[in-house]
C-alpha cells in the first residue's frame, strides 16, 4: 500500500508539472501574438524608398551591428498600417497626406527629417532644348519654351505646385504654347511626353523603373536643382495609444538611421540603372 500511495502521488506531481508546463506555453504563445518580437522592428514606409534598394542598402549594416530584424512593408499610405497598431517606425514625406494628421492628433512623434528623394525633368534622349546644360529648373523652363519645345504636365499635387512656382520665377506662361496640360499623370504623362517628343516632370525611381520595363527613348535629362528634391520624415507611433509598439527597437533604428554614418551612406547610394544622386542626406538634426 505504501508503494501504491507513493507512486499515485509521483503520478500526480508529474500532472501538475506538465499542467505547469502547458500553462506556460500557451500564455507565451497568447502574449507572442500581442506583442511583436523584441528584435523585430516593424518599418512602415512609402514606395519609393523600398523601390530604390535604398532601405536594402541601409538596413544590411543596422541588422548586422544590432541583431534586430527590420520588417519593412511598403504602401501608398503608410499611416494606415500605422493607425492598425502594425507598425513601429515611419518613414514618410513630410508633406504626404496623413503625416500632419498623425502627429497634430498625437499618436506619432515630432518628425525628424531622415533623407529627400529626387524628381527630375525627363525628356528625348537627343535633348533638342539642351535642358541638360542648365544649371537650374528656371533655366530649362526658358530654354524648352525658347527652342519652341513642349513641357507636358504631370498632374500630381506636388508636380504641379513645383512647375507653377518654376514657371513664375522663370517669367513664363502656363497659358504659353510651350506647355501642354492633357489631364495626364504618371505613366501616362512619361508615354504622353514620348508620344509627343516632349519633356515631363516626374519622380526619379518611379522613371527607372518604368524604364527599365519599356523600350524607352526618354531619359533624365536634368536634376541638378534642390527645388526637384522632396524631403522625407520619421516619426514613431506613441506607446500610450499603441501600447504593441516596440518603442526600444524603434528608437534604435531612427538614431542609426540619422547617424552621420549613415547619412554619408545616404550620399553614396545609387540607383540601379541611374549614375545621378537621387537621395539626399538630412544634413542636420532640424
Amino acid at each position: 500500500m505504501l508503494i501504491a500511495a507513493a507512486h499515485n502521488k509521483r503520478v500526480k506531481l508529474l500532472h501538475r508539472f506538465c499542467l505547469l508546463l502547458i500553462t506556460f506555453h500557451l500564455t507565451a504563445c497568447a502574449q507572442s501574438t500581442q506583442m511583436p518580437a523584441s528584435t523585430q522592428v516593424r518599418l512602415a514606409v512609402v514606395n519609393t524608398p523600398q523601390d530604390s534598394g535604398l532601405l536594402t542598402y541601409l538596413l544590411a549594416e543596422f541588422e548586422a551591428q544590432t541583431g534586430h530584424q527590420v520588417i519593412v512593408e511598403k504602401s501608398d499610405d503608410p499611416f494606415a498600417i500605422a493607425l492598425a497598431g502594425n507598425a513601429d517606425i515611419i518613414i514618410s514625406h513630410y508633406g504626404k497626406a496623413g503625416m500632419a494628421e498623425f502627429v497634430a492628433d498625437g499618436y506619432g512623434t515630432w518628425p525628424n527629417m531622415v533623407f529627400a528623394n529626387q524628381a527630375a525633368l525627363i525628356g528625348p534622349n537627343n535633348d533638342p532644348a539642351r535642358v541638360s546644360d542648365s544649371s537650374s529648373l528656371e533655366e530649362a523652363f526658358r530654354a524648352i519654351a525658347n527652342n519652341g519645345q513642349t513641357l507636358i504636365a504631370n498632374n500630381n499635387d506636388g508636380i504641379s505646385a513645383l512647375t507653377e512656382l518654376v514657371s513664375t520665377a522663370s517669367g513664363l506662361s502656363l497659358d504659353g504654347d510651350w506647355y501642354q496640360d492633357l489631364g495626364v499623370s504618371k505613366g501616362r504623362a512619361i508615354k504622353t511626353a514620348e508620344k509627343e517628343r516632349a519633356y515631363v516632370i516626374w519622380g526619379a525611381i518611379p522613371f527607372l523603373k518604368f524604364q527599365a520595363k519599356h523600350h524607352t527613348e526618354m531619359a533624365i535629362l536634368f536634376s541638378a536643382d534642390p527645388l526637384l528634391q522632396r524631403i522625407m520624415a520619421i516619426t514613431r507611433p506613441k506607446p500610450e495609444h499603441f501600447p504593441a509598439t516596440n518603442t526600444k527597437a524603434a528608437k534604435l533604428l531612427e538614431t542609426y538611421l540619422l547617424s552621420t554614418a549613415t547619412q554619408a551612406k545616404i550620399m553614396r547610394f545609387r540607383a540601379a540603372g541611374s549614375d545621378h544622386q537621387l537621395w539626399w542626406p538630412a544634413s542636420r538634426h532640424n
